[in-house]
């Protein structure tokens, strides 16, 4: 069975919030977003009929499939909990719903609700590498899930390319 585009974005949620550097903080959708397309850039190249995952496809999934309400004091077996504010949004400024996710590395720990916006304020969203989408997330080379997933944007990609090669030697 092939992976979709959007099955791809899980996993490369999935594996990134493993990493030590983003797991067990409460961190907005939009840098989740920024940190997979900055750890898997061939990730958006993986072909035109399912390309349209976008932020709210993420978010989407996240809130419905993978996580819990942290307010509902529910454990989650992923140990993924979300939580939502109305406020400015930390990287356009402009007013809206803003999403938070928390990874608890341990799944054991399950993080105290916030009661607002400012008990969830995310790390990276005001650090210039991150505005200026220039973050760089390195592989965790003892990761075998990561290292599948990789493989599979890389044989999604490739396999892209070998259509659109053969579609111009046809035309």
């Amino acid at each position: 069975m092939a992976l979709t585009k959007k099955s791809l974005y899980m996993l490369a949620w999935c594996t990134i919030a493993a990493n030590p550097l983003f797991s067990d903080k409460w961190l907005c959708a939009e840098t989740w977003y920024r940190l997979i397309n900055a750890r898997y850039p061939t990730l958006r190249y993986t072909g035109q009929d399912n390309a349209s995952v976008d932020r709210g496809q993420l978010t989407t999934a996240l809130t419905t499939y993978y996580s819990s309400d942290a307010a509902s004091g529910l454990e989650n077996p992923n140990g993924v909990y979300y939580a939502w504010f109305k406020h400015d949004d930390p990287y356009t400024g402009k007013p809206g719903r803003v999403h938070y996710f928390y990874y608890d590395s341990t799944k054991e720990n399950m993080p105290t609700p916030p009661r607002s916006w400012r008990d969830v304020a995310d790390p990276y969203a005001k650090s210039v590498q991150m505005v200026e989408r220039r973050v760089q997330v390195v592989r965790n080379r003892n990761n075998a899930e990561e290292a599948k997933v990789e493989r599979s944007i890389r044989a999604l990609v490739d396999k892209k390319n070998k259509d659109d090669n053969e579609r111009l030697i046809k035309a």
